[in-house]
């Protein structure tokens, strides 16, 4: 019998037809789950295994807030002008951080740009002036974020000097690029990273540990921050930094409980019925210009910012800047690139590669592989004696495969569901079709050496 007899038998075209359908379901994807979409599955791990993401990166992070309050106090509106944002620079460097970014990019439209001078000198480290307790402020390192179509003189020299990243982000809310391209072919160059890298390429005090060979070119999981290129797939901590209770207006209450996590991530809490807890430490925007009445009763807010590199965000309604996390709900957007850079960090120390996603043509290549390697396992074993017995040693086989790929790839669990899901799913579609069908029900599934 030659090939074009075995492709003429039933059985043969059944074999085709149930994996060209599952590959159909899931490069179509009909359902929105495949690869690393099967949001629930993500969420579910995230949540149960939160706690074993303690960093030791918290006393390196934090973020500041600027919300209604803190305009209603200055008596401005958003967005703040150029001299408002030298007042926040000029605060932070009195505090000693070791740098800042601004989640926001910079105009001159209208009077957004009063003050301008005085803020290309905070950003260009000449400060002036002395702090509220007679100190000199710290000279430390600005960046701001740039976008597509805003443009500024100050934005293009922040650009230059590679102070100026990426947030033009569309993807997913658990998916954080190194740079412009999801999936590049090289090593991303710095004045196109997205904020997390840049950032971290750029401040060493993040990463003191001295780089080796720093001339050699990079290779294939090369776990140094110049040769990252590779998704984030970013990973939430449940953990809180113990220094966040010091701060006077905090409003969470800590860890909720396993029933209220599982709800929420079934959609099945009441939204805001319960407010977690901050993964990074967090100050509002009043809490850098106290007064010393204020100081005097409590403390002094900023002084826990001090050697750490501070991310500032807004969290005003209207500017729909939000980001979604598994463990502790709906976050301003600035979380998104603090998060990421603490992943990062974290990586850096256990010297490890950080969790990511597989490539599209590496993932449908392994893909086409297991369905086509499944479906010869069920056709060869129709003669075997003991045949369940061999098609549950395959199906084990397979599956502590990818499971071994996933974990030690450290790509996302939820691929276990979509790659397995959508093949039972076209092999069942197809068995219903052929039991619906009297012509086909008629047919006996012949072997593959049969004549037609």
């Amino acid at each position: 019998m030659n090939a074009l007899d075995i492709l003429r038998t039933n059985r043969a075209r059944a074999i085709i037809a149930e994996t060209v359908l599952a590959l159909f379901l899931f490069f179509a994807d009909p359902l929105g789950v495949v690869a690393y979409k099967a949001r629930v599955v993500d969420d579910s791990i995230a949540v149960l295994t939160q706690f074993m993401h303690k960093s030791e990166n918290r006393d390196e992070l934090a973020v500041v807030l600027i919300d209604q309050d803190a305009l209603d106090s200055w008596q401005v509106d958003w967005p703040l002008n150029y001299q408002r944002m030298a007042g926040l620079i000029h605060a932070l460097a009195c505090a000693k951080v070791v740098g800042v970014f601004f989640d926001f990019t910079l105009s001159e439209k209208f009077n957004l740009a009063d003050g301008k001078s005085d803020l290309q000198a905070a950003v260009l480290d000449r400060l002036k002036g002395v702090c509220v307790d007679g100190s000199s402020p710290a000279a430390i390192s600005v960046y701001f974020g740039k976008a597509d179509r805003i443009d500024s003189p100050l934005g293009q020299i922040l650009d230059r000097d590679n102070h100026a990243f990426s947030i033009d982000d569309e993807a997913d809310d658990s998916v954080y690029p190194a740079g412009a391209l999801e999936f590049p072919d090289s090593p991303v160059p710095i004045v196109q990273a997205t904020p997390a890298f840049g950032i971290i390429r750029s401040v060493p005090q993040l990463w003191p540990q001295k780089e080796e060979d720093p001339e050699r070119p990079c290779d294939y999981r090369d776990l140094r921050p110049k040769c990252w290129m590779k998704p984030l797939a970013i990973q939430w901590s449940g953990a809180v930094d113990p220094k966040q209770s010091a701060v006077s207006d905090t409003v969470c209450r800590g860890f909720p409980g396993w029933p209220d996590l599982i709800a929420g991530v079934f959609g099945v809490t009441k939204e805001g019925r319960f407010e977690s807890c901050p993964p990074i430490l967090t100050l509002k925007a009043q809490d850098l210009f106290r007064d010393r009445n204020y100081i005097a009763e409590h403390h002094n807010p900023a002084d826990l910012l001090k050697d750490r590199f501070v991310f500032v965000g807004t969290e005003l309604a209207g500017l729909n800047d939000e980001i979604f996390s598994p463990v502790h709900g709906y976050l301003p957007g600035v979380y998104k690139h603090a998060v990421a850079t603490d992943n990062l960090l974290s990586s850096m120390k256990d010297m490890a590669d950080y969790p990511t996603l597989p490539r599209p043509w590496s993932l449908g290549a392994m893909v086409v592989i297991t369905y086509l390697l499944i479906e010869a396992v069920r056709e060869f074993s129709l003669r075997m004696a003991r045949r369940r017995l061999v098609l549950w040693l395959a199906a084990l086989i397979v599956l502590s495969t990818w499971g071994v790929l996933i974990y030690l790839w450290k790509w996302p669990w939820s691929l276990m569901l979509t790659v397995f899901g959508y093949y039972a799913g076209g092999v069942a579609l197809l068995a219903v079709a052929r039991f619906v069908s009297p012509t086909a029900a008629a047919e006996p599934r012949a072997p593959l050496d049969a004549k037609p």
